[in-house]
């Protein structure tokens, strides 16, 4: 009888340290930024040795889609970082500019301006951010991130230039580049 007592407390004991242990890992914590940020730099760095290995990837992605706004905003930091690898993953990250959450918000837009040409198959995505009112940081970084893709975003100059002048001074010399960045690349085909 006092076997079966000690056995089931000790059962519920391990219970509730289990259970507060997961718990304790979506806290926002010093030592839970950086067991993140360990985890995330280790995936982009395995994913420059394995840009083929899709896996990581899609690991960076179900991440980035956490609760825990810290992780989901460094997984996304970590996808700009990959270059080609990200390519399958475009689509997610363009999804997450829609995100409840304003900072995933942005930097999932930040991630696709660091992707550079590799966005391009989500510019209509990017150029609704821009188009937006009011633009905030995702509108400033979706601009960047048409300018970025060059000139195969060409089209999104009547947009670009009609929202000068319609947010912040960041948000205009963002657009401002973007033009800047769009038009060499259409003259430098050209050439």
């Amino acid at each position: 009888m006092k076997r079966s007592r000690f056995f089931l407390i000790a059962c519920g004991m391990l219970s509730t340290v289990f259970v507060l242990y997961l718990w304790t890992r979506k806290l926002d914590t010093p030592s839970n930024r950086r067991r993140v940020s360990i985890e995330i730099a280790t995936l982009v760095r395995q994913s420059k040795d394995s840009p083929t290995d899709l896996g990581i990837t899609n690991e960076l992605i179900r991440r980035s889609r956490s609760k825990y706004e810290f992780e989901a905003v460094a997984a996304l930091v970590g996808l700009g970082e990959i270059g080609d690898a990200a390519s399958s993953a475009i689509f997610d990250i363009a999804i997450l500019m829609h995100s409840e959450n304003a900072v995933v918000r942005r930097e999932a837009a930040r991630a696709l301006a660091n992707l550079g040409n590799r966005s391009a198959p989500v510019m209509d995505d990017l150029a609704l951010q821009v188009a937006k009112v009011p633009s905030d940081d995702e509108s400033w970084f979706a601009a960047e991130a048409l300018g970025r893709i060059g000139g195969k975003a060409k089209r999104y100059l009547p947009l670009l230039r009609a929202k000068i002048g319609t947010g912040a001074s960041q948000f205009d010399d963002s657009l401002r580049r973007a033009i800047v960045s769009i038009e060499m690349s259409t003259t430098e085909k050209e050439d």
